[in-house]
């Protein structure tokens, strides 16, 4: 589904594709590790388009178009990009950006419009001069990704320490009892019935687990603890 997203978006976007593509790679080498916004225009545009909006005033202004419009279509696509608010504050951040904040509820609208008219700086003021040199010193924290893929990647690292465990010489860990089972469960947000489609399993299935009625199998043991997220909660006494 990703690759098909990629597709779609790469001939009239070929920036944001790229910068998707190495944004998927990045989550597996540090995901909340800064970004600095120059690093991500190198990957989106190449360093020559770079060098040329230093000295092309006129070009410089189209590359922070291109790239704010490719921030967009990351954030249509679930790639929310968290701004640094010492870098990257709101005066140089994409207009699109900055109308999130406006409430969707219509007299909440209008009194977040009649506040913003009384400010020195208006949302939708110009940009400030100077807004290129101070892009290239921003930094993204992170970007948040979309749910389906942030709990596959989670999964996939998951997958990898046990891979690691297992060729260290380091044991697995210690299986979840009944009442674990149940308690980050309910920590999930889910019923017995949820766990048990998840599992493959039916919902008795689940019940007897709980209730210490059943062995679980080590197999099934193991995928317990990845749809649970055991590991990410600290069970209660």
């Amino acid at each position: 589904m990703l690759l098909q997203a990629v597709m779609r978006i790469w001939q009239k976007h070929e920036g944001a594709a790229r910068m998707m593509l190495w944004l998927l790679f990045k989550t597996k080498v540090g995901r909340l590790q800064p970004i600095a916004v120059s690093t991500l225009m190198t990957v989106a545009y190449g360093s020559a388009k770079l060098r040329r909006s230093e000295t092309d005033r006129a070009y410089r202004k189209k590359q922070i178009r291109t790239f704010e419009k490719d921030l967009e279509v990351l954030h249509e696509y679930h790639f929310d990009a968290v701004f640094d608010p010492n870098s990257y504050p709101p005066d140089i951040q994409p207009l699109w950006a900055k109308l999130l904040a406006v409430p969707e509820e219509s007299e909440a609208e209008f009194e977040f419009w009649v506040d913003d008219a009384g400010k020195e700086r208006r949302l939708t003021d110009p940009s400030p001069r100077g807004k290129w040199s101070r892009l290239m010193k921003a930094r993204i924290l992170q970007f948040q990704l979309p749910s389906d893929l942030d709990r596959g990647l989670s999964q996939l690292q998951k997958q990898q320490q046990r891979k690691s465990r297992r060729t260290s010489g380091m044991p697995d860990p210690i299986p979840l009892s009944p009442e674990q089972i149940a308690q980050f469960r309910r920590l999930k947000g889910w019923s017995q019935r949820e766990l048990a489609r998840q599992i493959g399993k039916s919902q008795s299935w689940v019940r007897d687990v709980e209730k210490g009625r059943l062995r679980v199998k080590p197999e099934d043991g193991r995928r317990l603890q990845e749809l649970l997220d055991s590991e990410g909660f600290e069970a209660s006494p």
